[in-house]
């Protein structure tokens, strides 16, 4: 299976998108290299970056990890993002690519590490940094700064990009064991850089901070990408379904932030249009994620209870005597109990997905199928009792019996489910008194008792004409015939 996975990544990671995206970073910051003032630090920045590139692609293309394609989009979005670092009005358009491929890696990692595709995740890292780079645009545009685009909409949420990268990150670093030190000194990285953005962008440090900040964090993403445990795969994935207190008061402080700044810049009179503007419409989108997000709660709330249900049952069932079958509507086993083998005979397993002669033999099965159909269509819970002879893979007869439900709205069955016993025993020794009551135990005839319940009978049926006696005398094997002087 590993190889198998090695072998898509190395596959995928021939994709000649985030190569171009890389070139087009590394260009883009070699023009803002030549163009920038020849200090130390943008020196620094470009040379880290570009190394740090070359490392992260270097190392993708010898160990072949299982994600190799996400590293390569991380290394696609360093490059890009170091150009906001050498020059923020060059890198504006070029910073949000690169974003948005650093956002895509880590996607693609945390998809190809735990092979679990869960949206709550990514939706809850949206929602937070979606409502911190809203109210850091508002703050920003209250102030009455001026600037290009990028100067005013871009640059002060470049740390809230920089918390969901970290947050995606997390995914990865958080759902895996063990913890492989690459994704540790990945995370380091993207946390370096969101504490550098905020600095700069935020509490007003001098620009060179950033491109340090750039340096350090794609010398600790290279790192990890040239570790070992990169091409490990991990050994067991949790998954994050569970909604959390923690993460529960998180949301809703993400949704209720805009609101209380939009409130808070009108009672002051500094909120213009463009701001009242930006926060309501960011507003209405985190609604609408959370709503998205409450809407997978409920369904995986109600997943959840159909699993918890269905395992019950098959507690119940596994550990019970009687054999337990549910067939769905097209006739088909989809589950047996442990008890088939000892109550039927066929292996358990072995019925699977088969149709219902498969269990009880091709004519029991087609004597059933007009009773089980009829019973699909009554009203949910309908029982029916089952009777039936089958044959079992040895050869012998089995008398059973049982019951019949439909349970085929409930979600954690839906089917038809039987419950079957063997009663071979009993009905042997049912048809063994039965004759040693109405047969002589010598010869093995009929006995008076037999021949009263038989005249009764005849006695009590309609019928057109006399019925007569005949009765043998054995010794003088002289016939003698009386009529009983009934007519109808």
């Amino acid at each position: 299976m590993s190889s198998t996975i090695t072998d898509r990544g190395a596959a995928r990671a021939s994709s000649p998108i985030p190569w171009a995206i890389a070139a087009a970073g590394w260009l883009a910051a070699a023009q803002a290299f030549r163009c920038a003032t020849p200090a130390p630090w943008v020196t620094a920045t470009f040379v880290a970056t570009t190394a740090g590139v070359a490392a992260v692609v270097f190392s993708t293309a010898v160990r072949r990890p299982p994600a190799a394609r996400a590293w390569l989009y991380l290394a696609a979005g360093r490059g890009a993002l170091a150009v906001l670092a050498l020059d923020g009005a060059l890198g504006g358009i070029i910073g949000v690519l690169g974003y948005a491929c650093s956002a895509y890696g880590l996607v693609l990692l945390a998809r190809g590490l735990t092979r679990i595709w869960d949206p709550s995740r990514w939706i809850d890292a949206t929602v937070v940094a979606l409502s911190t780079g809203l109210v850091a645009a508002a703050l920003h545009q209250a102030d009455g700064a001026g600037g290009t685009w990028a100067q005013q909409w871009f640059l002060p949420t470049i740390p809230a990009f920089d918390l969901l990268l970290v947050l995606l990150a997390t995914r990865s670093l958080l759902a895996v064991r063990p913890r492989a030190e690459s994704l540790r000194l990945l995370t380091a990285g993207l946390v370096v850089q969101l504490v550098g953005d905020a600095a700069v962008h935020w509490a007003g440090a001098p620009p060179r901070l950033a491109g340090w900040t750039v340096a350090a964090a794609t010398v600790l993403v290279a790192a990890g990408a040239v570790h070992p445990s990169v091409a490990v795969e991990p050994e067991q994935v949790r998954p994050w379904r569970k909604l959390g207190w923690v993460r529960f008061t998180v949301l809703v402080g993400a949704l209720a932030v805009p609101l209380l700044v939009i409130i808070t810049l009108v009672a002051l009179d500094a909120a213009t249009p463009s701001v009242v503007v930006l926060l309501a419409a960011g507003t209405a989108v985190l609604a609408l994620l959370v709503l998205i997000r409450v809407r997978g709660l409920v369904d995986y709330a109600d997943d959840l209870a159909d699993e918890r249900h269905r395992s019950r049952f098959e507690a119940l069932a596994i550990h019970a005597q009687d054999a337990t079958v549910i067939v769905d509507a097209a006739g088909a086993i989809t589950w047996a109990s442990p008890a088939v083998r000892a109550v039927l005979g066929p292996d358990p397993a072995a019925v699977v997905g088969r149709p219902l002669d498969a269990l009880v033999g091709a004519s029991t099965a087609l004597g059933l199928g007009p009773s089980l159909a009829q019973l699909a269509t009554l009203e949910p819970g309908a029982t029916m009792e089952v009777h039936a002879t089958i044959i079992d893979p040895t050869g012998h007869e089995r008398a059973v019996e049982g019951t019949a439900t439909n349970l085929l709205t409930d979600t954690a069955v839906a089917g038809l489910v039987l419950v079957l016993r063997d009663v071979t025993e009993r009905a042997e020794m049912q048809r063994q008194l039965v004759s040693q009551a109405l047969t002589d135990p010598l010869t093995g005839l009929a006995n008076r008792a037999l021949f009263t319940d038989r005249l009764e009978h005849a006695l009590a049926l309609p019928r057109l004409g006399a019925v007569h006696q005949l009765a043998v005398d054995r010794k003088s094997t002289r016939l003698n015939s009386s009529h009983l002087g009934i007519s109808y």
